[in-house]
């Protein structure tokens, strides 16, 4: 399963710029991700010079906490932190999702392969499966 992500950022933060296009983004500090390049690309955005938060968080749940706290707008999956979305703790400015280069994997060696587990695969990965199909649905795309 592609790893998606897309900006997200907490209210507070979001009423500091009047955000109308992705490039606006560049304003405010950028939580450090190695795909803010590849986002403002695909959006058509050019930016002169990104501002990144001088902490690098070495998990995601990190850095949406650090989100949440309007320390800067973060790149987050959709579906990993849809509560926080749904929430109103961040909001999502711009639709633009980027879907890879790199994947979730579910390794089940076949020595460990009880029943439940391999249930549990295939609920998983049922899941991840109507979730995105779901999103792109919603998104008319």
């Amino acid at each position: 399963m592609a790893v998606e992500v897309t900006p997200m950022l907490s209210p507070r933060l979001a009423s500091a710029v009047h955000l109308t296009c992705p490039a606006d983004l560049a304003r405010l500090p950028l939580l450090p991700h190695d795909q803010w390049a590849n986002w403002f690309r695909e959006t058509g955005s050019t930016t002169s010079k990104l501002q990144f938060y001088a902490d690098d968080y070495p998990t995601h749940e990190l850095d949406a906490m650090a989100a949440v706290e309007s320390a800067g707008v973060a790149l987050l999956s959709p579906t990993l932190f849809a509560s926080l979305l749904s929430e109103g703790r961040l909001v999502q400015p711009f639709s633009h999702v980027i879907r890879g280069p790199t994947s979730h994997y579910i390794l089940l060696p076949v020595s460990q392969a009880r029943a439940a587990a391999r249930r549990f695969r295939d609920w998983l990965c049922e899941e991840a499966r109507f979730g995105t199909s779901n999103r792109h649905a919603a998104a008319g795309q």
